[in-house]
């Protein structure tokens, strides 16, 4: 299982990626406040569970 932690802020979020074994996939992301910028980087996301085979979970 991945766990990202996302940061909420009004103008950008940070994000980090890490799995039950306390492996680090993504560290400090910055990702501006839009919709477009967001829908990317969900895609992202799943690419990156695909790639590795483990599932996420979004907090």
């Amino acid at each position: 299982m991945i766990y990202f932690g996302i940061d909420v802020t009004k103008y950008k979020h940070r994000l980090v990626a890490i799995d039950t074994e306390g492996t680090i996939f993504i560290r400090h992301l910055q990702i501006k406040n839009n919709c477009d910028v967001f829908t990317k980087h969900q895609m992202t996301l799943a690419n990156l569970q695909k790639t590795i085979g483990k599932s996420y979970r979004l907090h």
